[in-house]
Parts: structure tokens; C-alpha cells; sequence
């Protein structure tokens, strides 16, 4: 296993000389850019990438970096390898171009202007040099590393040939000769024998809304490989999502992926020479050679696993068991997917106290289909009176039912997956995290019962309701993903009793794969929820036409009388949970030298005390609104103040959650229903108790633009069920198939 040591040098190597030399008056506005231009270092690891180095940076060194420096490097031909992973490089000089400008104190707008998104200068500058040429390349080479005997053996890769300069070998599929020029780069031989005037490369536009099923077809074609997926991958988040380098070919950047692993293209091309050694008759899995992200709070080896914090940072634990499950798949963990600081459990005890999207060490990821709706503004003051802070009393901000922000806290991950950033993505759930936000982002959530998945290795909000989950564009990759992820981790918390109503846990012999018929509905008993009275637009009419329609491919459907409602009781068992279950996962990790080590709770409440200026500012959201997201820690002192499991009000919230899984388990079972259908107002109850849920993005929109999708709803282990009725709905009852991102971001929105 790779193990994430190489971490780069701690936050204040860059943010050192802003606080030094930045005058009071100005120092937030001038930390809060260093501090987004230094995140993007460290959550890149360029300079362990050895990017810096090449180009010369590390010779002037970082404090003495200035403008005419960036401005020399921008202009120089990048050395060799950095084309491959510009993202990296221009992320690089833009970081140490703002460091340049902050250490020269020249940042002539207040705190508030700053936050509101006013050009001032410093801004200017950043858009100056974020606007180097994009990869405007749209293709990636189809040639494959050649084995160490340094020869082309394969019948699906017989031809050798040597990259122009180098003693480089690689091979090209049959068909193809060697095309001279950079990379592996092959020509499809013409019937006349001609020589083209390109190369054959893979066309980057054909990954637009890619399936599992289709990559792997022209993989075993020779028309793709893992390395080219890669490299496409690559070049559109560095046009379509990285604000830094962001192309201009959208209305607005998504800012959905954190973090992308260094090593990404040395896995992808071992991929392709594991597939090349097996062809023609391979038996691989579906995910072998394709691009996964992580949510950030998944751990695995290469990338850090932060919850989008800088609490995090510098900190190591084991890989996940399921990341272990998908590289053992054949699967190439690409990159790291913005979220929702802390899943959502940091700031605010209040409603409406944080903002969707939001993390501190990532910033605001955007919603591809309606980026912000003035709504629900509230007033607040600072409840840190004693900690300097951006927010004036009285201030407003943008409160986290604005309902097209991306929603969360699995944001990142819907919104990357929705604009093809990264084939298939995993996000995480509490309460509605992988559900909520692949509906708001128009693709495919998957919530397994609790402990189907393991949850060791990732950053816990709660042992009794967490669990990962896949978030896809269609519903094949996702049951692809779970049928990889799920068994039965005998260390999850699942077995020490974290959710004592769930019985035990056994997988299908067969797997999950023969689910996958899109005959799915026929001979099933579905019970629809009425539509609530808050919902407009075309979705009404789309979900008044549900029943029939189930019924045309074989279900029985029960529609539920419109005052009919599951049971609920009272009671939270967050924070209860929280303080148990992350001071037993700080107590397994390991800290590079530099980084403060924090083992609680009450280590990580202080820490953000002490280091405001990069988790107590919010940031900008939106048009240019201040975002005064997840920046302080309400729901972590709440936490902090209670006792531990054995608490009176926790285990009466604990019976209550028992009852209701009861409840439902009894409803199920007295009708004999395989699910229940819904518009997604239920999956806070389904979270509740751990049940499994699917949603299948098929009603079109709301009045709003926002996606709406079908939610089905099962009880303990029938996940098997759901994908089957899911995957029917989505063949046969889904003309057109899933709304793609309209990137609206207009007041008409």
C-alpha cells in the first residue's frame, strides 16, 4: 500500500509572510487569498510532485517569489512531464503569485469588499495568471507503456515503438502504427498506406456522460486506455471546474475536485499493461483502469483525508477497506471531491447556520445546474467576540436551505460526477449526504444499509447512522461500485452494537450483479408517497404519472393517502456519537513533524481558536455574497458538553430510533412491499434507522432548474431489490435520460 508521508511542508510556509508583513488593517483579506492559494499547493502536493523543482522555483525559494519571477515562468515552456499535469503546475504559480502580492502588503480593499468578489487589483492579478492557455488539446494518446522485456508481445498491442528522443518503448494496439512525436501517440495504418497529419488519439469529448460499460468496451478495443481517460479527466477539470485555471467555456467554474493524486498516471498506465498482459480474453472487473473520487473524508493512500478541514492536515491513517475493495477491483483513485466541512457537523446548533458546498481547506463547490438562489438570508453576529473576524455584527449571510446550492455534504461528489470530472465518485451519508446531493445534481445516489460498507478509515460524524455510498451517472456503475465496496467488515462498529436494531449481515452468493435486469419491476409491490405540497414545476406532473407507469412494467402499486405518515420521535444522536467516535479515530492517527497534533475533540475545538484565519472567515459564495459557511464550531462545543454514550437523552434518541426502524420494518412487512417511492422527502427518516435508499434521476426539474429524482426507499439488505427496480426505471421509464448541468447563473434562475 502507498502510504500518504510525503506531505508537504506545513500551512505557514506560505501563509508566513502574509501574517508578517500584511498590515492589520488588511491581514484577513490578504489570509484569506494566501490561504486559498496555499491550499490548493498542499492539496495538490506539487512540490513532492517535483514540479517545483523542475521549473527552477525552489532555486529563488518561496519567500523571495515575486510577480516578475511568476511572470517569467508563466511565459517559459514547461519543463518535461508538466504538460500532463498542468492543473498542477498553473495551480502552482498562481499559489505562489498571491504569496508574492500578500508579502508585499499591497491589498488596497477592505475586508468586506474582499469578500463580496470586488475586482480589486490582487483579484485581477489572480485572473491574470489563472489565464494561462488551457489544455486545448481535446485528445490523449492511445499508446500503452511497453512491459520491462521492452517489447510488444500482446496480440492486441503487437507493434513497439520508441517516443522520439528517448529510449522510451511503448506499444500501439493492432491496427495502429507509431505516430513520431511526444507520449505514446499511434496512427490508425490507412487501406492506401498514407501517413496522416495526426496522430489516432482518443477524442477527450467522447468521456461526456460515459458510462463503466462503454469505457470498458474500448478498452478491449484498443481505443482507449486508462492513461488517456486519465489524461482527459485531467484537462477538463483544469477547464471546467478548477477555478484557478478555469477556460471560460461554462458560465462558471464547479470547483468540485479538492485533490488529485500525484502518482494518477503512473496507476493508470500499470492498469494498461495489466490489461494488455490478459487480452483478448480478459475477465476484469468494471472498474478496471476507470478514475474514482473520493469523497474527502475517505482515507487511501497517495491523498489526504482532511473532511475538508485544516484540522486534518498532516495527519495519516490507514486506507479504508473500501478503497481497498475498489484498487482491488482494478480501480484508479484519481482525486479527492470537495464537501461540506466535517459532513455538515461543525458550525451552528440554529437552523439555516451553514452553507451548502463549503469547506475551508477546499472553498465553495458550485451546483452545475442553478448556482445560487438569494433566499433565507439571516442575520448573525460572532460568537467569538474575543477572535478577530471578517464578519461585522449583524452581518448577513447565505444559509444552507438556498436551494440550489449543491447541497451536502456529499457535494463535491455530485457536482464532479454531474459535470464529468471523474467517472464514478463515492461520497458519504449521515443524514442524506450521498442522496440529497445526487438528486440536486441530477445523477444516481446509492445508501446501503449501515455496516454493509465498512466505515473504518473514514472520518466518522456517527458510528449509528454513517456509511459510504456511490454516486453515479448511471445506475449499472453504481451497483458496479457497491458490488465491489460490499462485505462484512467484522471491525466495523456495526458489530460492537452501533445500530443494534439492524440484524446481521450476509452477503448474496452471487453478488449483486444479477440484479442488473431491466425487468426489474415486474412482479413488484411498490407503495408511493404523495407529492409534497411544496413541489412545482414540471416534476408534478412527472411524479403524478409515476404509479402508471410502474405499473406498465409489472409492479403493484399502492398510492398512499395524502395524510399518511411514517412515524417519527424525537431525540439526536449526533452529538453524542461524534464525541465518542472522532476522538477513537484521532486516536489511530499518525502526524508528520511540523503539523499540530490534535487527539480530541477538545484539541481540534481549540485548534480552529487559534488558527481563525483559515476556519473562521467563511469565504465568498455565489455572486460574490459573503459565505459565512461552516466558520464556527457550535455543533462541536454542543458535542463537547455532553457526556458519552451512556448519556440519558442519547439513549432515549437511540430507542426512539429503534422504534421507528421497527415501525417501518413492520410496514414492509405486513404489505409485503419490495420499496417505497418518494420525491426524497423521506430520506431523513430512512437515515435515520440506516436503511438502504436509491435515487434514480428522472422527473425532470423543479420550478427552480433543479434536478428531481425518484427516491426509493427499502429495509435491511434488500439493496438488491432497489437496483433492480431503479435500474427498470431508468431504461424503460426515463426518456432521455438524466437532466444535464444547465449552469444557470442568472437572478432568473
Amino acid at each position: 500500500m502507498r502510504r500518504s508521508a510525503a506531505l508537504p511542508p506545513p500551512i505557514t510556509a506560505l501563509t508566513g509572510s502574509c501574517k508578517a508583513r500584511c498590515s492589520s488593517e488588511r491581514a484577513l483579506a490578504g489570509l484569506q487569498l494566501c490561504s486559498t492559494a496555499a491550499s490548493k499547493v498542499h492539496r495538490l502536493r506539487v512540490a513532492e510532485d517535483g514540479i517545483l523543482r523542475q521549473n527552477g522555483i525552489m532555486k529563488r525559494g518561496i519567500r523571495q517569489f515575486s510577480v516578475a519571477a511568476a511572470s517569467e515562468l508563466i511565459a517559459a515552456p514547461m519543463g518535461p512531464g508538466i504538460a500532463a499535469r498542468s492543473v498542477l503546475w498553473r495551480l502552482t504559480v498562481v499559489a505562489l503569485l498571491v504569496q508574492a502580492v500578500c508579502a508585499s502588503s499591497r491589498l488596497p480593499l477592505q475586508v468586506a469588499e474582499q469578500l463580496r468578489g470586488r475586482q480589486d487589483p490582487v483579484r485581477k492579478l489572480l485572473q491574470t495568471a489563472a489565464s494561462v492557455p488551457p489544455s486545448t488539446d481535446g485528445t490523449a494518446p492511445i499508446g500503452i507503456p511497453a512491459p520491462s522485456s521492452g517489447f510488444c508481445a500482446s496480440a492486441m498491442y503487437p507493434t513497439t515503438c520508441t517516443i522520439p528522443g528517448t529510449a522510451t518503448p511503448y506499444c500501439c494496439p493492432a491496427g495502429y502504427s507509431c505516430f513520431p512525436g511526444s507520449g505514446y501517440a499511434c496512427y490508425k495504418q490507412s487501406p492506401d498506406g498514407s501517413f496522416p497529419s495526426q496522430p489516432s488519439n482518443f477524442g477527450c469529448g467522447a468521456i461526456i456522460e460515459i458510462g463503466l460499460d462503454t469505457i470498458q468496451e474500448l478498452f478491449m478495443s484498443g481505443q482507449l486506455t486508462s492513461r488517456a481517460l486519465v489524461e482527459c479527466y485531467l484537462k477538463r477539470i483544469a477547464d471546467y471546474d478548477s477555478i484557478a485555471t478555469f477556460a471560460g467555456m461554462a458560465p462558471y467554474a464547479i470547483n468540485s475536485v479538492l485533490e488529485i493524486d500525484p502518482d494518477v498516471l503512473a496507476i493508470a498506465e500499470a492498469r494498461d499493461q495489466e490489461r494488455m498482459a490478459c487480452l483478448p480474453e480478459c475477465a476484469l472487473s468494471k472498474l478496471h483502469g476507470v478514475p474514482i473520487g473520493l469523497k474527502d473524508n475517505i482515507n487511501s493512500d497517495g491523498m489526504n483525508a482532511t473532511a475538508g478541514s485544516w484540522n486534518l492536515l498532516g495527519s495519516y491513517h490507514k486506507q479504508a477497506p473500501i478503497v481497498d475493495l475498489l484498487i482491488a477491483a482494478g480501480g484508479i483513485i484519481m482525486a479527492k471531491m470537495g464537501l461540506s466541512e466535517w459532513a455538515f457537523f461543525r458550525a451552528g446548533v440554529e437552523p439555516n447556520a451553514v452553507v451548502s458546498g463549503w469547506s475551508g481547506r477546499g472553498g465553495q463547490v458550485y451546483d452545475p445546474y442553478v448556482r445560487y438562489q438569494p433566499v433565507n438570508i439571516t442575520a448573525r453576529v460572532s460568537p467569538y467576540p474575543e477572535v478577530p473576524s471578517a464578519i461585522p455584527a449583524g452581518s448577513v449571510f447565505t444559509a444552507v436551505n438556498s436551494p440550489t446550492i449543491v447541497s451536502g455534504s456529499s457535494g463535491g461528489s455530485g457536482a464532479g460526477t454531474a459535470t464529468n470530472m471523474v467517472a464514478v465518485t463515492v461520497g458519504s451519508e449521515t443524514g442524506g449526504s450521498v442522496l440529497l446531493p445526487a438528486r440536486n445534481n441530477g445523477i444516481v445516489g446509492f445508501r446501503p444499509t449501515v455496516g454493509v460498507m465498512s466505515r473504518n478509515g473514514i472520518v466518522p460524524l456517527g458510528a449509528t447512522q454513517d456509511t459510504a455510498g456511490p454516486m453515479c451517472r448511471y445506475v449499472a456503475d453504481c451497483l458496479y461500485m457497491f458490488d465491489a465496496m460490499a462485505y462484512d467488515d467484522l471491525a466495523d462498529p456495526i458489530h460492537s452494537g452501533a445500530t443494534p436494531w439492524l440484524p446481521p449481515y450476509t452477503r448474496p452468493a452471487g453478488g449483486y450483479l444479477p440484479y442488473l435486469k431491466k425487468d426489474g419491476l415486474a412482479g413488484k409491490k411498490i407503495a408511493v408517497v404523495p407529492l409534497p405540497a411544496t413541489t412545482t414545476g414540471p416534476a408534478v406532473a412527472a411524479y403524478a404519472a409515476l404509479p402508471d407507469l410502474l405499473r406498465s412494467r409489472g409492479a403493484t402499486v399502492d398510492v398512499l393517502p395524502s395524510n399518511f405518515a411514517f412515524l417519527t420521535l424525537g431525540g439526536n444522536l449526533f452529538n453524542g456519537d461524534f464525541k465518542v467516535d472522532i476522538n477513537l479515530y484521532l486516536s489511530q492517527l499518525t502526524w508528520k513533524a511540523g503539523y499540530t497534533v490534535q487527539k480530541s475533540l477538545a484539541d481540534m475545538i481549540e485548534y480552529n481558536k487559534k488558527n481563525y484565519e483559515l476556519e473562521f472567515q467563511g469565504g465568498v459564495c455565489c455572486r460574490g455574497d459573503p459565505a459565512y459557511a461552516n466558520m464556527y464550531q457550535q455543533s462541536w462545543e454542543a458535542s463537547q458538553a455532553t457526556g458519552d454514550k451512556r448519556d440519558a437523552a442519547y439513549l432515549s434518541a437511540r430507542t426512539n430510533s429503534s422504534i421507528i426502524a421497527a415501525s417501518i420494518s413492520d410496514f414492509f412487512k405486513s404489505n409485503s412491499y419490495d420499496a417505497v417511492a418518494s420525491n426524497g422527502n423521506l430520506i431523513g427518516t430512512w437515515a435515520r434507522i440506516g436503511f438502504p435508499g436509491l435515487t434514480v434521476p428522472c422527473l425532470g426539474v423543479n420550478a427552480v432548474g433543479l434536478p428531481q429524482g425518484i427516491t426509493l426507499h427499502g429495509y435491511p439488505y434488500n439493496e438488491g431489490d432497489l437496483f433492480a427496480i431503479g435500474y427498470d426505471i431508468e431504461q424503460n421509464l426515463c426518456p432521455g435520460g438524466r437532466p444535464k448541468p444547465t449552469y444557470c447563473n442568472s437572478q432568473s434562475c
